[in-house]
């Protein structure tokens, strides 16, 4: 058995939220009432440190040395999960726990040799667990059923225990038993791709090629039928829904997204339950994605809004909700124009990341903050821009992505540029040169970005700027008949930028009449996301 690490306890604790370590703190003193004073100090000190410091929690003199001490934080840690899990029993109850307690209940009766009252818990949980699709209690269920059949006593109300019945009960058993399988191994088929995908990053070789091929090949995946049960069509669209965004199919991706979406639609239960709430939040998150690639705004903007009535128990998925409702709804708003929207919540917008802070993963608080960035400066509220450029810049998420890692220092010079720091540029230029050059492999579209802003300090004529913005422009244009740079425009519209600093536009008048463009380009590069 592998060893648990040091720090093990102290994540946990951690983790917990403010209700969760009320609850742990009650449960404690109630499970053990002579001892309980030292586990609660111990988890007191925990939660008041900062970083893991087992220095610290000896000189506390909570344990007399580090092998009292390492069995301490082991019973700590059994204590906290079993709390965890009474807690989540009472609050967020779900079927799933339900038919658990039901079968429990039955078997203890049938050993009591109360036939009869077992029966009828079992008949109960039958009932609730053949309406949710839950197989594993429901093969539980049809061995409780077996068992009751060779015992002879007056239930038959309740359960077919005749000779058919049998026959009927073993035929049922291999039925679930065939659509158990189906589940999990459509339940495996979708982390295989999940796994190549991440491996894959940005491009695919010739094996991850192969792989897919062969993953997607599998019989299970030809026809819709085939997914019978509830997680097995839960598998089954977020495969293809994931298969045809690689391919670059967005509107069959988008098809298949919509379709996982009206299913966590129709199972009410489940979504009030709390049962898979994370996968619904990143069900509805897939498919605004979808919706934005093709350009269906207002159905992204209606999908938030639909998203906003789940109900989440957990600060995590409080916070991946939070992600998903104002990643798509900062696109939605700068894409329609809405941007009075966007000034009217970002003050909302900004208070909820402080309050929910670590809770919301870094990779969604930087894109967060990166959307935030260009609609400022969609807004011309270039200073309000800088600090959030900043935030992003600084962002420990930044070096896993790499298309805003180097936008991000583009934007920053265009940023000052809009401020007329001509002074930070003249030393900012140079020292972005050397990053790109140090970190990133050589980019046309960077380049030409960063040669026109060196030389903005010899373009002191106006005619010369725009000679300058004009050639850029070209440039840029020529890069982006290139696919690898097309999904460039998905992050910053550089060419409506351009556009704007040629005609002495608005930029976001420009930006708006950019969208047609822009939504091709990016649908046409959406293999690379």
């Amino acid at each position: 058995m592998p060893r648990r690490r040091k720090s093990d306890l102290f994540d946990l604790v951690k983790s917990l939220t403010k209700s969760e370590k009320r609850y742990f703190k009650l449960y404690a003193t109630r499970q053990k009432k002579n001892a309980s004073n030292k586990y609660v100090l111990l988890f007191n000190t925990l939660d008041e440190q900062e970083e893991y410091d087992e220095a610290g929690i000896l000189a506390a003199n909570i344990s007399r040395d580090e092998k009292g001490l390492a069995s301490l934080k082991k019973y700590l840690y059994d204590l906290i999960l079993k709390a965890l899990q009474d807690f989540h029993t009472v609050s967020s109850r779900s079927v799933r726990l339900e038919i658990k307690d039901k079968i429990a209940r039955a078997s203890f009766l049938f050993n009591k040799g109360l036939f009869k009252q077992c029966a009828t818990l079992v008949a109960k949980a039958k009932k609730l667990a053949l309406e949710h699709n839950e197989l594993i209690q429901l093969l539980e269920l049809y061995d409780l059923e077996s068992m009751l059949a060779t015992k002879k006593a007056g239930y038959s109300s309740q359960l077919n225990t005749t000779l058919e019945g049998l026959q009927e009960l073993d035929h049922a058993r291999m039925k679930t038993l065939d659509s158990l399988r189906t589940e999990l191994h459509l339940h495996n088929l979708l982390a295989q791709l999940k796994l190549i995908l991440y491996n894959a990053d940005h491009s695919f070789t010739g094996d991850q090629i192969q792989r897919l091929d062969a993953l997607m090949a599998d019989k299970l995946l030809e026809d819709e039928s085939n997914a019978r049960t509830f997680l097995s069509k839960v598998y089954f669209y977020a495969i293809h829904a994931l298969n045809y965004q690689t391919l670059n199919d967005l509107d069959k991706a988008h098809t298949y997204s919509g379709k996982l979406v009206d299913l966590y639609r129709n199972a009410p239960a489940k979504v009030r339950s709390g049962h898979g709430l994370i996968n619904v939040i990143a069900a509805f998150g897939q498919h605004a994605d979808n919706c934005l690639l093709l350009g269906h705004y207002e159905e992204c903007k209606s999908l938030v809004e639909e998203a906003r009535l789940l109900q989440p128990h957990t600060d995590h998925d409080k916070g991946l909700l939070f992600s998903c409702i104002n990643i798509n709804l900062l696109n939605c708003w700068r894409e329609l124009g809405q941007l009075q929207e966007f000034g009217e919540g970002l003050a909302d917008i900004e208070a909820a990341l402080e309050r929910f802070g670590d809770k919301i993963h870094p990779g969604n608080q930087l894109v967060i903050a990166y959307n935030i960035v260009i609609n400022l400066i969609c807004m011309n509220r270039h200073a309000e821009a800088l600090d959030w450029a900043n935030k992003v810049l600084y962002n420990p998420s930044l070096q896993f992505h790499r298309d805003f890692d180097g936008l991000i220092r583009l934007i920053i010079l265009v940023i000052h540029y809009e401020l007329q720091n001509f002074d930070v540029l003249e030393s900012l230029v140079p020292s972005t040169f050397r990053y790109f050059a140090q970190h990133r492999t050589d980019s046309k579209f960077e380049q030409s970005v960063l040669r026109f802003l060196r030389t903005l300090q010899q373009r002191t004529s106006h005619s010369s700027l725009m000679s300058g913005f004009m050639d850029l422009k070209r440039e840029l244009e020529q890069h982006l008949r290139h696919e690898e740079y097309q999904r460039v425009l998905q992050y910053f519209d550089f060419i409506a930028w351009l556009e704007s600093k040629i005609s002495g536009r608005p930029f976001m008048e420009v930006f708006l009449e950019h969208a047609p463009l822009r939504n091709g380009l990016c649908h046409a590069a959406a293999a690379e996301l």
